[in-house]
C-alpha cells in the first residue's frame, strides 16, 4: 500500500519480504554507528516488519515505520515517526549506498509536508547524535533549530 510518492521514490508499509532487506542495510557499520540500536539482528528485522506492517496510519496518533523505496521498488531505507498529543518524534535511515543522493531531504520534505498538511502536525522532534553532521545538515535544512546537545525541533506556525 502506497503511502506517499516523490519524484524518485515511494513511502509504503512494510510488506513481509522485506525483512531480508531491513536486514542487510541496517545491520552494516557505518549505518549503525548512528543509530540507538547496535548488532542489528534478521530477527530483529523480522519482528518490526511483523510488527509495523498491520500498523496503518490515519493521523490519529502511533508509532509507525514505513519502507522508502525507488520506483523501481527496490527498498532504500525506511522512516519512523511517532505521533503523539504533543507532536511528532521523526527519523529516517537510509542504505549507505545511497547517502549524499539527495534521497533523505526528498523523502523528509514530503512526509513532513504531508504530516502537517494532511494531519495538522505543527511540532516535530528529531534525536542526532552529535558526530552525524550529515543528519544535522539536512535537519537544518528543512527548517528545524537545535535545541540541546542531541535534539532538533520543528514547530509549524500556520
Amino acid at each position: 500500500m502506497l503511502f506517499l510518492e516523490t519524484e524518485r521514490l515511494i513511502l509504503r508499509y512494510f510488506q513481509p519480504e522485506d525483512v531480508r532487506r531491513l536486514y542487510e542495510y541496517r545491520s552494516k557499520p557505518e549505518v549503525e554507528r548512528f543509530q540507538s540500536w547496535k548488532n542489528y539482528q534478521l530477527e530483529d528485522a523480522k519482528q518490526a516488519v511483523s510488527y509495523y506492517q498491520n500498523r496503518l496510519f490515519y493521523g490519529q496518533g502511533g508509532t509507525f515505520q514505513l519502507a522508502i523505496c525507488l520506483k523501481s521498488g527496490e527498498m532504500i531505507g525506511d522512516v519512523f515517526f511517532d505521533q503523539t498529543e504533543a507532536g511528532c518524534f521523526i527519523g529516517y535511515t537510509l542504505d549507505s549506498s545511497y547517502w549524499k543522493q539527495g534521497y533523505a531531504y526528498e523523502v523528509m520534505s514530503h512526509l513532513l509536508g504531508c504530516l502537517h498538511d494532511d494531519y495538522h502536525i505543527r511540532f516535530f522532534r528529531a534525536v542526532i547524535l552529535p558526530e552525524n553532521q550529515a543528519s544535522i545538515r539536512l535537519i537544518r535544512k528543512l527548517g528545524f533549530f537545535q535545541h540541546s546537545r542531541h535534539e532538533y525541533f520543528l514547530y509549524w506556525l500556520a
